[in-house]
């Protein structure tokens, strides 16, 4: 089945299992739910690979190409868009929550430090640096350490 523009479209990328994950005792459940509004007329035997115990993905086994029309690749991006915010949206928790523990870290630390931006201009002193040296962190920040 050809696209608007008549050329077949080949889809070689792995079908996500949107909402699952590897730990899931059933996660057919979803994969079909994406495939299906994408090839309606073929089945699909899916199986399953993980990466590094992240989210299982479900690819074709037989690794053919799939030719697909406009409408059925725009439902195909649909799922892969899915995933890809849902996968983004878990890795934006997983690094606020890393962000939040070295702050934690930082601001008890019995080590003078100071947080510095590309420019080298202090954006952020700990409490010991304040102990240590006397100054606020309003009297350092903006200012380049060691100048």
């Amino acid at each position: 089945m050809p696209d608007g523009a008549g050329a077949p479209i080949a889809v070689r990328r792995e079908q996500p299992c949107v909402g699952t994950s590897a730990g899931d005792p059933e996660p057919r459940a979803v994969a079909p739910s994406c495939v299906a509004p994408a090839h309606p007329r073929a089945p699909f035997d899916l199986r399953r690979a993980e990466r590094r115990g992240r989210c299982a993905h479900w690819s074709r086994t037989d690794r053919k190409r799939v030719a697909l029309d406009a409408a059925q690749v725009a439902a195909w991006r649909g799922c892969f868009e899915a995933a890809r915010r849902e996968n983004l949206i878990r890795r934006l928790r997983d690094s606020e929550t890393v962000a939040r523990r070295r702050a934690v870290v930082a601001e008890r630390a019995n080590d003078a430090a100071i947080i510095a931006d590309a420019p080298g201009e202090t954006v952020w002193v700990s409490a010991a640096f304040v102990r240590t040296t006397g100054y606020a962190l309003s009297d350092m920040v903006g200012r380049t350490p060691g100048a």
